[in-house]
C-alpha cells in the first residue's frame, strides 16, 4: 500500500518493470478523492496504516483452472506422477495461471473512519508465451464471492465481469442468459466492522504471458492513498494462448 504526504506521491514497485508496456482501466469513482488535503496538518501526516489495511495473495489453481509450467520443468513434471501437495507445480519459476491469474484480496478500515474506495486500474505487462505445458486436476468450479475480472488482451483491459453477492458465483446466468449476480460498483466504503473481501482476476486467451497488478485508490476525511494488488511486487502471471494442457486421472493425459 502507498500513501501520500504533504503532497508527496511514493512510486508504484510496477515502475521496476523497465521497457514494459504498462496498459491500465479506471473503472469510476470518486475523481476529486483529495477534497479537504491541508485543512488538517494532524491528518496529513498521519499513517495510512491507521487507517486501512490490506493484503493479497495468489488464488491456488489446483481446482478450477490450471497451472502453465514452462519447459523444460513442464517435460519434467509430465514424467512423474502427480505431487501430493499441487504447490509443488505452483511454485515452479515461471509459472502461471492457465488463462487466468487471481488474487484473493482482504481490505479493512483500521478505525472508525469510513474508507472508501473509489475505483481499479489494472496494470499489464505483455511478454511472448514461452514453451510449455498446462497441467490440471479435474475438479472445481466457478469462483463464489465478491470478484472483479479483466480482459487483459484488450488495450486498455477491459472488467467483463463482476459481482457484490458474498456468496455469488462470477459470472452465472439464469436461463436467458441474464445475469444473476448485481455487478460490483465504485465507490464502495469499507470499515473496521465491515472489511471486504474480493477476488481479482485477470484473464488472457492470446499467446500472451501477462503479468498484472491492480491498484484501488482510497479516501477517507482528508487521507487518501492507493492499495496494492502485486503479489509483493512480482505481481501476477496468465498465460494463454494455444497450450498443450494434461490432465491427470491415473496419469497425465493430454486433452488438447
Amino acid at each position: 500500500m502507498r500513501d501520500r504526504n504533504d503532497g508527496k506521491q511514493k512510486k508504484s514497485h510496477v515502475g521496476r518493470w523497465l521497457g514494459a508496456t504498462a496498459v491500465s482501466i479506471v473503472v469510476a469513482g470518486i475523481t476529486a478523492f483529495a477534497v479537504g488535503v491541508g485543512s488538517h496538518e494532524a491528518d496529513k501526516v498521519e499513517s495510512a496504516q491507521a487507517t486501512i489495511s490490506s493484503s493479497d495473495s495468489r488464488l491456488g489453481a489446483e481446482c478450477g483452472f490450471g497451472t502453465f509450467v514452462p519447459d523444460p520443468a513442464a517435460k519434467h513434471l509430465l514424467q512423474a506422477p502427480r505431487p501430493k501437495n499441487w504447490s509443488v507445480i505452483e511454485n515452479e519459476p515461471g509459472a502461471a495461471g492457465a488463462g487466468i491469474a487471481a488474487a484473493q484480496v482482504s481490505i479493512q478500515g483500521e478505525s472508525e473512519r469510513t474508507v472508501t474506495l473509489t475505483g481499479i486500474k489494472f496494470n499489464v505487462r505483455r511478454r511472448t508465451l514461452p514453451p510449455g505445458a498446462v497441467l490440471e486436476a479435474p475438479c472445481g468450479g466457478p469462483i463464489e464471492g465478491r470478484a472483479i475480472e479483466a480482459n487483459l488482451d484488450t488495450a486498455p483491459p477491459r472488467i467483463i465481469a463482476s459481482s457484490s453477492d458474498p456468496q455469488g458465483l462470477l459470472g452465472a446466468t439464469a436461463g436467458d442468459g441474464r445475469l444473476v449476480t448485481k455487478p460490483i460498483t465504485f465507490p464502495w466504503t469499507v470499515s473496521v466492522t465491515d472489511p471486504l473481501l474480493l477476488y481479482v482476476i485477470g484473464r488472457t486467451s492470446t499467446d500472451c504471458y501477462c503479468t498484472w497488478t491492480a491498484e484501488l485508490p482510497w479516501v477517507s476525511g482528508n487521507r487518501y492513498g492507493t492499495i496494492s494488488v502485486g503479489n509483493g511486487g512480482r505481481g501476477y502471471i496468465a498465460a494463454g494462448g494455444h497450450i498443450p494442457t494434461y490432465s491427470y486421472l491415473k496419469g497425465w493425459e493430454k486433452i488438447e
